[in-house]
């Protein structure tokens, strides 16, 4: 059995929405610190919802994920997405 994914075997679903073992993974790979061999659970869960929520909106596909597989970094849009909305939280947190 191989236990690498290859997408060539699976063109017809680059087009489709970005599966939750998709975005759980990047929010596993993104939030793991190599130095301290542990990951930062917070921002694990912050990743996962700002990809599902743009999953359920239809603005993160199959593809996308796939080349975020492939990216040393998270990329800035959804970062920048990340933080608006947590400080947004907090302002209504002090209401």
């Amino acid at each position: 059995m191989n236990s690498k994914f290859d997408i060539n075997q699976h063109k017809d679903r680059l087009t489709d929405r970005a599966t939750w073992n998709q975005v759980v993974g990047l929010g596993k790979k993104f939030s793991y610190n190599p130095k301290t061999k542990k990951s930062d659970y917070q921002k694990r869960s912050q990743i996962v919802g700002c990809l599902w929520s743009e999953r359920q909106e239809g603005k993160l596909s199959f593809a996308d994920c796939n080349e975020m597989f492939s990216s040393k970094t998270f990329p800035a849009k959804y970062t920048k997405k990340i933080k608006e909305y947590t400080a947004q939280a907090k302002l209504v947190e002090k209401s």
